[in-house]
């Protein structure tokens, strides 16, 4: 079924947009939810490069997207939301599935997907074509680490949260006929790395159908995945003998609202390493 690019989520680096996830719009209602994770799949990241050619770095990916269902004929109110992953070598694509009762239901929202990303220099990051809204989520520096979740929610609930809440952090909500998406981003005080991990979120084989969370709830999930998701990265990072200079800078890391060096929070943080000797 065809459908139109409706969104793209991007950061600009060096002045370059670098987009992270694109949305379309079936004419049905249909969300398709491109990952930009045609890269390679591997089953842990390799966190620095390495000039050996006989190391294997993964096998590279030809689809990564998200499928957001209207389902119109469910019986039980629920939505389906799929993921599928193929590979380039042929192998059966990987699907994971979520159902949930959050949508029909008008309830809240759920959870899908988390992720870190990496120095996004490949060129699956690259819009070619700028025939779509842009929400733009701010410069990013060598010196820091993308980090975001995004949760589905019905078109007609505002997602509200007080200002106080934003100070780690950021959202943006869009609203699409049948569907709102949430994207919530921080920056990490890691230093770029050339791998990326997903955290997907689905329901378990035969599990019960995710309920929707109010918006105190979702901000808790933000708050833990995001945090997983800087223990996955600085996990990786620890094993990596060359980096050993940097282990207790990358074990002390921290988000930010903003990828810049400059701001008040960064320069305490900044010196809070300083007084404890971790610099």
């Amino acid at each position: 079924m065809a459908h139109r690019t409706a969104a793209r989520f991007a950061v600009t680096k060096q002045g370059n947009p670098r987009c992270v996830l694109s949305v379309s719009e079936r004419p049905n209602g249909d969300l398709i939810l491109n990952l930009r994770g045609k890269q390679l799949s591997h089953f842990e990241p390799i966190p620095f490069k390495t000039e050996d050619p006989n190391q294997f770095r993964g096998t590279p990916v030809r689809e990564l997207r998200y499928s957001i269902h209207t389902s119109p004929n469910s019986v039980f109110g629920t939505n389906t939301l799929k993921l599928t992953r193929v590979l380039e070598n042929g192998e059966e694509p990987a699907s994971l599935v979520l159902y949930t009762t959050a949508i029909k239901d008008g309830s809240g929202f759920v959870p899908l997907y988390g992720r870190y990303c990496s120095a996004m220099n490949d060129k699956g990051y690259d819009i070619d074509k700028m025939n779509a809204r842009f929400e733009f989520l701010g410069e990013i520096s060598v010196n820091f680490t993308l980090v975001f979740a995004v949760f589905i929610g019905p078109p007609n609930r505002k997602f509200n949260i007080g200002p106080e809440s934003f100070d780690t952090f950021q959202m943006r909500q869009l609203i699409f006929r049948e569907f709102s998406l949430v994207f919530m981003w921080s920056f990490l005080s890691v230093t770029e790395q050339n791998s990326s991990w997903f955290l997907h979120l689905g329901t378990p084989a035969g599990g019960t159908p995710m309920p929707g969370f109010d918006e105190g709830t979702c901000l808790l999930v933000f708050q833990d995945v995001r945090e997983r998701l800087r223990q996955h990265l600085v996990g990786t990072l620890l094993k990596v003998s060359e980096l050993a200079e940097f282990h207790r800078f990358i074990s002390a890391s921290t988000f930010f609202r903003e990828a810049r060096t400059g701001t008040p929070e960064f320069k305490v943080w900044f010196r809070s390493l300083t007084e404890t000797g971790v610099l």
